[in-house]
């Protein structure tokens, strides 16, 4: 059998390229050799999405890595709703849950006391994203909740999700084959953006 490391170090570095751009999982090869270990760990760690179910176990996932981390995105998930609630006047139903509360609570709190461990180390990028899945499925369906700055595997997925909403046809919100062709009520527009609405600069409700 031929070695690895017998094969020129451009071969070895277009197979390790070619993996790295597959999206399949790294997680196995990283034990094929300590070459392939440090190159895959350092993009696996390179960036974090992190949930509410993760935080939790973020320190120690880290622990001996963190000085690789260079990206966290904070990705929290609220209650689901249905129609009943996706414009409705009752306005104690556009504000958040106890659970909701909690839940994002807690996930900041335990974040930043894992990261107030850190020693200096480089740049940081911090993304957050509080959302219900809901939010898109009703008047609002082109709202997408990727992080701000996308790898090459969210920059697929996310077309791949955008080129469904072409076909997306739901007349009781307002659309009709991948476009909106009614204005959103503000019961509507207040349930998703009361809380960014409430603090200005929109003082003219128009």
């Amino acid at each position: 059998m031929i070695s690895w490391h017998r094969f020129p170090a451009e071969i070895r570095l277009t197979v390790l390229e070619v993996l790295l751009q597959d999206g399949c999982s790294l997680v196995d090869f990283a034990t094929v050799s300590r070459e392939w270990q440090t190159i895959i760990e350092r993009h696996n760690f390179s960036r974090i999405k992190l949930t509410s179910s993760r935080i939790a176990d973020f320190g120690s996932m880290v622990h001996r890595n963190r000085s690789l981390v260079r990206y966290i995105w904070l990705c929290l998930e609220l209650q689901e709703y249905d129609c009943t609630e996706c414009e409705t006047q009752d306005t104690d139903s556009w504000l958040l849950s106890n659970e909701d509360n909690t839940l994002i609570t807690t996930a900041f709190s335990d974040l930043f006391s894992t990261l107030s461990v850190w020693e200096p180390d480089g740049s940081l990028l911090l993304d957050i994203s509080v959302h219900s899945p809901s939010d898109s499925e009703h008047r609002f369906k082109y709202l997408t909740f990727e992080p701000d700055v996308a790898s090459d595997m969210c920059g697929r997925d996310q077309r791949a999700e955008q080129s469904m909403l072409v076909k997306a046809s739901d007349h009781h919100h307002g659309w009709i084959a991948g476009s909106r062709n009614s204005i959103p009520t503000m019961a509507a527009i207040e349930k998703l953006f009361v809380a960014i609405m409430g603090e200005g600069p929109f003082d003219d409700e128009e």
